[in-house]
């Protein structure tokens, strides 16, 4: 008899408690030799594990086919295939993952199965044609809302049958939205963001674009305290600055802005991509590509004391400028020059310009080594579990909170900025990175309709064992769809 047995652990999230640990345990009876039952906690296999002729078995995220395994758990993969991850879009899903490549290899095969019918048939979705190694994607257009789907990954050789690679269980939110969210787009309530902005009211409003080309906007003080403008992930979002680039002006302390995911600007326009001016709250640019006109900046901050650029992509003349004593930080990401001039402070982590300059009485931080990054999608179903991945120093010990706004806070002896409220945070959890410095955690969402529409930002603070520094991670905020 030989016997196997199998952890997992689930991290509950609430904004009250802490995460708890389940333990579960499989113990294979019969190995090969036929007739045997496996059992564990709440589920039972009956049937042969090893042998060609065993009848198909199901449990859970998991399928056995021919008495062999099929498939890996649930957001695992093997073979050539890495990063197949998920993006919730309404009423759709977009699958993304990472080719290495193989010898005679000549498509990719997407199947799904809901997930409460662990018996139930992959059924085909779409195949995904082989270029060689590299990043593939494939949306499904046509996912239920409410509805827990297992989607199989499997590579194609050829004519011969496809071979399993990759399971990842995800669902989509439906067209429904909470009183303070608004989409933009062709399926949306607005045509542009500017529109969907005048709307807007209630301190704290989401606004969703979908795929597709859309003229510049303005926030000023007179728009809502905390304002996230969210490409949904599933296209690219290009906003034209022909008439003028995205202005955020006049914002007073307390209040946020966050835009995440947006493609900003081209060269031939006379506009900046992004001026943030006269400000004192806080403003978040996530993950953004932004690019000036004709001699013009792809950033212009002027006399704005709290912006956070994290991930972007900045090129212009300069890619950013700070002017009027702002105050700022950027991590990761790329700019092609920057400027710093009048008072302002920038800090620098992970983010190597390729030109700098610094007038006199202006400062210019690096940090050296690496910037703690979070990553998660930033619209969420509910009936899906929260994954983050992390990035931070190897065997470093995480320390990650949530609460329901930014902020802007130095602390004494930590590297970069808090962006959490430092009264109203929430600990959920400490953990430790892998050798590589690399995390990736799940949560499982309150099932209450109480958080929908809720945004809820993350950060984590991350402790290099080396030298016992403590850095700060960029903020991810994430909101909750049904």
């Amino acid at each position: 008899m030989r016997h196997a047995k199998l952890h997992s652990c689930a991290l509950l999230l609430s904004i009250a408690t802490t995460g708890m640990a389940q333990g579960l345990a499989i113990d294979w009876r019969t190995v090969a030799s036929g007739g045997g039952q496996s059992t564990g906690s709440g589920f039972e296999l009956s049937g042969t594990i090893g042998q060609g002729h065993a009848t198909a078995m199901g449990a859970g995220g998991f399928r056995i086919d021919g008495g062999f395994w099929a498939a890996a758990l649930p957001q695992s993969s093997n073979g050539t295939i890495t990063g197949f991850t998920s993006i919730p879009g309404p009423s759709r899903v977009l699958l993304k993952w990472t080719s290495g490549g193989a010898t005679g290899l000549s498509g990719f095969q997407v199947s799904r199965r809901e997930a409460d019918f662990a018996d139930q048939p992959f059924t085909p979705v779409r195949e995904v044609t082989y270029s060689g190694p590299g990043q593939y994607e494939l949306l499904d257009d046509l996912a239920a809302p409410s509805t827990r789907y297992v989607y199989l990954l499997a590579e194609r050789f050829g004519p011969l049958p496809a071979v399993p690679r990759a399971l990842l269980e995800a669902s989509c939110y439906g067209a429904s939205l909470p009183a303070n969210t608004s989409r933009v787009g062709p399926n949306g309530n607005f045509a542009d963001i500017a529109s969907a902005l005048r709307a807007a009211s209630g301190p704290a409003c989401l606004i969703m674009v979908q795929p597709g080309t859309y003229p510049a906007f303005s926030v000023d003080g007179s728009s809502p305290d905390t304002l996230r403008i969210v490409a949904d992930g599933t296209g690219r979002v290009h906003i034209d600055t022909k008439q003028g680039p995205i202005s955020l002006q006049g914002r007073k302390a307390g209040q946020v802005v966050e835009l995440r995911g947006l493609s900003v600007g081209q060269p031939t326009t006379a506009h900046p991509a992004l001026r943030i001016a006269g400000s004192r709250g806080v403003v978040i640019v996530d993950s953004c590509t932004l690019t000036g006109g004709a001699a013009q900046p792809g950033v212009l901050l002027d006399d704005a004391t709290s912006v956070a650029l994290q991930g972007c992509s900045a090129s212009g003349a300069p890619g950013v400028q700070l002017d009027g004593g702002s105050q700022a930080i950027a991590s990761r990401g790329s700019v092609d020059a920057l400027t710093v001039t009048g008072n302002s402070n920038l800090t620098l982590c992970q983010l190597v310009p390729g030109t700098r300059k610094v007038d006199p009485g202006s400062t210019l931080d690096e940090l050296s080594g690496v910037m703690p990054d979070l990553q998660g999608n930033a619209l969420q179903s509910l009936l899906s579990p929260l994954d983050l991945t992390i990035e931070t120093f190897p065997n470093g010990l995480i320390v990650l909170a949530v609460a329901t706004d930014n902020d802007w806070t130095r602390i004494p002896g930590f590297e970069m900025v808090q962006l959490l409220p430092p009264g109203s945070l929430v600990q959920i959890g400490r953990h430790v990175a892998d050798a590589q410095g690399a995390a990736r955690l799940s949560f499982a969402l309150p099932n209450t309709f109480a958080l929908l529409g809720m945004p809820f930002p993350t950060q984590f603070a991350g402790v290099n064992p080396a030298t016992a520094a403590v850095r700060l991670s960029n903020t991810q905020a994430f909101t909750i769809l049904r």
